[in-house]
This record gives C-alpha cells, sequence and structure tokens, in this order.
C-alpha cells in the first residue's frame, strides 16, 4: 500500500500511475485543504473504475494525534499555520491505515516530524520505504534522518533534490535489504 500525506490534487498519484501500470494494492491519499481535496477527487473520479475503486481519500492532515489544527496557504503551500483561516482535521497514521504499508510519502509543510511521530506503528512493523520532504524547515535536513533512525533500526538513507532551485530535497529511508542501493 502507498500512503500519500499532503496529496495535493493527486500529482503523486498520477506520477505512481504512470510507473506502475495500475499494479497496485491500495493508495491511501490525505489531504486536507478543501480545494486540493477537489481537485484530487475529481482527479480519482475520471480513472477507470478499476483503479479508482482502490484509491482511498482521506479529508485529514497527517499528525501525532487525532485532533484539529489551524490551516492556511492554498494550493502546494497550504498547511498547519498559526494564523489560518480554516480549522482542519488531524489523525495518527496509525489510527487510519489498515494493512502493510509498503511506501509512505509525506511533503506536509514542515510538519513531517509530527506526522511521522503518528506513524510508529507502521514504521516499525510494516519497515515502509519513506519520502520526507525535508526542505520546509532547515533542521529538518538532519532531524527528519535522526527521527527515523530512533524508530527503527536497519534503514539506509538518501537525499535527493528536486526543482531547478535545489530547495526541494527529500529524505528517502530504505529498509535494508529490501531496496537495491
Amino acid at each position: 500500500m502507498f500512503v500519500d500525506c499532503g496529496a495535493y490534487d493527486g500529482d503523486t498519484l498520477a506520477s505512481f500511475l504512470e510507473h506502475n501500470g495500475g499494479r497496485f494494492s491500495r493508495f491511501v491519499a490525505l489531504e486536507p485543504e478543501p480545494d486540493n481535496l477537489a481537485a484530487l477527487q475529481a482527479r480519482v473520479a475520471a480513472l477507470p473504475a478499476d483503479v479508482a475503486e482502490r484509491v482511498e481519500i482521506l479529508p485529514y492532515a497527517s499528525a501525532a494525534d487525532a485532533g484539529t489544527v489551524t490551516f492556511g496557504g492554498s494550493g502546494t503551500g497550504a498547511g498547519i499555520s498559526e494564523d489560518g483561516h480554516l480549522t482542519v482535521e488531524t489523525v495518527a497514521l496509525d489510527d487510519v491505515v489498515t494493512g502493510p504499508v509498503t511506501y509512505l510519502k509525506m511533503d506536509i509543510e514542515g510538519a513531517e516530524p509530527d506526522a511521522l511521530a503518528g506513524a510508529t506503528a507502521i514504521v516499525v512493523r510494516d519497515r515502509p520505504v519513506l519520502g520526507l520532504c525535508a526542505y520546509h524547515v532547515p533542521d529538518h535536513l538532519w532531524s527528519l534522518l535522526l527521527a527515523v533512525d530512533a524508530l527503527a533500526d536497519g534503514y539506509t538513507y538518501r537525499m535527493r533534490r528536486y526543482g531547478w532551485d535545489c530547495w526541494e530535497v527529500v529524505l528517502y529511508a530504505l529498509p535494508t535489504g529490501r531496496v537495491a542501493s
């Protein structure tokens, strides 16, 4: 199962489907921002029925615990903000995702450490590949790696930059023995 935290308009889902040819068991997409959520729902509705039925959309923000947070911004910059204009529900992934997770992606505007804490059981139990955006907060370049390392042994790490300006850096945590280095 692929879990996409910060699913935006389904751009990662589209890329995922392009690369795997529709061969997957389940894709869980979390997106709390209403405009992004509507775009994601429209994208999934346009998929062939046999593909769309394997995509689950959850209108929540990923966090350490269930609750609510204030959300601000829009589009790709929507995220938790003290002066936001919207209140959204949060969930811990451990509470809402059932079944083995093989890949966990988080692009949630700096809330990655909190959301990772809510996925502790998934990381320990399933040892998924992790794709964690590390560029929203400067210390996430090393603190996310340390957070994963504290949760589970046996991961190797890679960082990759995306975009022409080198700012979009993703930390990949790869379970030793499961992914070729």
